[in-house]
């Protein structure tokens, strides 16, 4: 089936040619022969690998998996040792509205924010470690 498909294109494209043709008036018709030989030639196969690339589906390479190769190196032990040091933990305050009022000598006193202190600061024992340089 493909080689009558074939022999049916070729054989359309030279009476195509021949048939739009114009011969050339200028000059021998000798002249120019083995030129137009190579050029038709030329364009019988470059019209067969189109037709050919045109008629095979594009098949995509299927994807490789990438190799990935991890290399560690083992940590090495650290050098310092622990310690118990104290740490002070600051207040915590909170802050409230105070409103205008009279005070005890009957002067009037606008209203202000105040930080009242809800937990006071103490020391904490923490576990540090220390390294060694």
């Amino acid at each position: 089936m493909k080689k009558k498909k074939y022999i049916v294109i070729m054989i359309t494209a030279f009476f195509t040619v021949f048939a739009f043709s114009a011969p050339a008036l200028a000059g021998s018709p000798q002249q120019h022969r083995w030129e137009g030989v190579a050029i038709g030639i030329g364009a019988v196969l470059l019209g067969k690998a189109l037709f050919d690339a045109s008629q095979r589906p594009y098949a995509a390479p299927a994807p490789q998996p990438a190799v990935v190769q991890y290399h560690h190196a083992p940590r090495p032990a650290p050098s310092g040792h622990w310690e118990i040091r104290k740490q002070w933990v600051a207040p915590v305050y909170k802050k409230v509205w105070n409103p205008g009022h009279y005070n005890r000598h009957g002067r009037w006193v606008t209203g202000q924010w105040l930080q009242v202190e809800v937990e006071s600061g103490y020391w904490v024992e923490k576990q540090v470690w220390v390294p060694r340089f």
